[in-house]
């Protein structure tokens, strides 16, 4: 038994230059410590869309 989180992009919402939204990103900040660091600082710095 094991917890976890897991994130299935559908393929039509997928395509090059989304942008999380605010709300994503304060999920991925508790999520912090599951994260490879070089995923969560980019993600970081990536500008929202709202």
């Amino acid at each position: 038994m094991a917890n976890g989180f897991a994130y299935l992009a559908r393929p039509e919402n997928t395509a090059k230059g989304l942008r999380p939204s605010k709300a994503m990103k304060k999920t991925l900040k508790a999520c912090k410590p599951h994260l490879p660091m070089l995923y969560f600082s980019r993600m970081m710095n990536v500008r929202t869309v709202d």
